[in-house]
C-alpha cells in the first residue's frame, strides 16, 4: 500500500509547492507514526520523502537518523544526524543520538564532544551505568564527563567515587566523594560510600564521623549502625561496637552478618 500512498503524497507535495514546510511536517508525522508502530521501512520512506519536499526540515532528518539507527545502518544514521544538527545545532536529543551513532562507529572522541556540548548529565550517568559491566575505563570517562558537565550535581561525584571504591582505588575514591560532599554536604548516599572507603583505608576516626552523620540522616538504615560498629570494633571500642551491632539487629534481624559480628564482639569481651 505504501507505494500508492507515497505517490499520492508526492502529488500533494507538488500541489502544495508554496507550503513545503507544512507538507514536510505532515509526511514526518506519518513517518513517526510508522516508527512507533515498528514498521521501519515505511517510516524510512516517509522521512526520506519529507527531506525531498523540504531539505531544511530538522524533524525529518532527525527522524531519518533514528530509523537508520534502529535498522542498524549507523553510517547513514550519522549522515542524517549531521544534517539535522546543521539545521538545529542546539537540539540536545539529536546531539545525544549522534553521540551514540559515533560511539557505535568507534569515534569515541566525537561522541565525547557531542556529550559535552549537549550537557546532559542524565545521559552521561546512564551511559556510565551501562559501561560498568564491560569496561571500567569507559564508565569512569562517562562519570568524569558528568562531573565536568554538571559540577553542581552530586550524582557524578557519587557514582564516580563508588566505582573507584569498588575497584579498590580508595585514595581516589575518597578524594572524589569528599568533592561530592562540598556540593551536597548532607548527602546520605555520599556519606555512606565515603565511610566505607575510609574504613577500607583504616582511617577509622574519619569513617566514624562519616557513619555518625549518616546515622543522623538515616537512623532506620541498619547498614549505618553495622558499619559504624565495625569501625568501633577496629578501634577497640567494643562496648560501642556491641551497641551499634545490637541496634542494627533490631532494624534487620535477617542479616547473618549482624549475628556474626555480635558473637565476635562477645567473644572478645568474654561474653560481657
Amino acid at each position: 500500500m505504501l507505494p500508492y500512498i507515497s505517490g499520492l503524497m508526492i502529488i500533494i507535495a507538488l500541489v502544495i509547492g508554496s507550503a513545503p514546510n507544512l507538507t514536510a511536517a505532515l509526511l514526518t508525522n506519518f513517518g513517526y507514526g510508522d516508527f512507533v508502530r515498528g514498521t521501519l521501512e515505511d517510516a524510512e520512506q516517509w522521512f526520506e520523502l519529507a527531506t525531498r519536499v523540504d531539505n531544511g526540515s530538522f524533524a525529518a532528518w532527525h527522524g531519518l537518523g533514528q530509523v537508520f539507527t534502529k535498522q542498524g545502518t549507523t553510517v547513514f544514521a550519522l549522515q542524517a544526524y549531521d544534517r539535522a544538527l546543521f539545521l538545529h545545532p542546539d537540539h540536545v536529543q539529536a546531539r545525544l543520538d549522534r553521540a551514540k551513532a559515533r560511539l557505535l562507529l568507534g569515534d569515541k572522541d566525537g561522541a565525547i564532544r557531542d556529550w559535552e556540548t549537549a550537557g546532559s548529565v542524565d545521559a552521561l550517568l546512564w551511559l556510565g551505568h551501562q559501561a560498568q559491566a564491560d569496561d571500567f575505563e569507559v564508565a569512569e570517562l562517562f562519570y568524569q564527563l558528568a562531573v565536568q558537565v554538571a559540577p553542581q550535581d552530586w550524582r557524578g561525584f557519587y557514582y564516580l567515587g563508588a566505582m573507584l571504591k569498588n575497584q579498590m582505588l580508595f585514595d581516589d575514591a575518597e578524594h572524589i566523594l569528599l568533592a561530592g560532599l562540598d556540593v551536597s554536604s548532607d548527602n546520605s548516599s555520599i556519606l555512606f560510600r565515603l565511610g566505607q572507603t575510609q574504613c577500607a583505608q583504616q582511617h577509622y576516626e574519619d569513617a566514624l564521623r562519616s557513619f555518625s552523620r549518616y546515622i543522623e540522616l538515616a537512623p532506620d538504615d541498619f547498614r549505618g549502625w553495622y558499619w559504624r560498629g565495625i569501625c568501633w570494633e577496629e578501634t577497640g571500642a567494643l562496648d560501642q561496637a556491641s551497641h551499634d551491632f545490637q541496634k542494627a539487629v533490631v532494624l534487620n534481624s535477617d542479616d547473618p552478618n549482624l549475628q556474626i559480628a555480635i558473637t565476635r564482639v562477645l567473644e572478645l569481651t568474654g561474653g560481657k
